[in-house]
């Protein structure tokens, strides 16, 4: 008598055990993944350094424009203008024969003396704006030189004598911003800042 030996394959029978990562494969996507990572976190602190000198300029660039104007509107509608040494008590003109140049401006709207602005630069290096009988309102500071202010000819040279079609001469070399505070020079956002323009009279006569 012969006896078949028949195997089936039994539907829905036990599958081999679960496979899982080796030491080698386990290492290696970590290492993957560290470096992805360590990637997106240097992208992230670069956009930072990117942003923060971006602010830096933004800030500087808005504060120039601001001053700029500020100046022009004064000087371009004023009758008259004297320059010299002053401050926020005190303003004494540059003489006749002396070179013209101070760290204040004094702009005379109208025909009557009395009434006056005021830009001077005091011992904290720091320009102000004063109306009489009004308080200082601070403009910019960071200046490194006082004398920011000259009276010029049409060719840039500053003068002795007034001339009647003279232009005023304004130049701030700054140390740091203040608005943001920030250190200007080497290594930092900018190595030098220098504001420099020149405004004439609409008024002059």
């Amino acid at each position: 008598m012969k006896t078949a030996l028949v195997m089936r394959r039994v539907p829905g029978g036990c599958r081999g055990a679960a496979s899982a990562f080796t030491l080698t494969q386990f290492m290696v996507a970590m290492s993957i993944f560290l470096f992805v990572i360590g990637g997106a976190i240097s992208a992230h602190v670069f956009g930072l350094g990117m942003f923060g000198i971006t602010q830096v300029k933004l800030a500087a660039t808005d504060s120039a424009r601001k001053t700029i104007n500020l100046l022009g509107t004064d000087i371009r509608s004023a009758k008259d203008i004297n320059i010299g040494t002053g401050s926020a008590t005190s303003f004494t003109a540059v003489k006749p024969e002396v070179t013209q140049e101070g760290n204040a401006l004094q702009i005379y709207p109208t025909t009557d003396t009395n009434v006056f602005v005021r830009y001077y630069v005091d011992s904290d290096k720091k320009l102000w704006r004063m109306p009489r009988g009004e308080a200082p309102a601070l403009v910019v500071g960071g200046i490194k030189d006082p004398k920011v202010f000259t009276f010029e000819d049409f060719a840039g040279n500053t003068l002795t004598n007034l001339q009647n079609n003279f232009v005023v001469g304004v130049s701030f070399d700054f140390f740091e911003l203040t608005d943001p505070k920030v250190p200007i020079g080497p290594g930092r956002h900018y190595q030098s800042y220098h504001l420099q323009t020149k405004i004439a009279r609409q008024a002059a006569e």
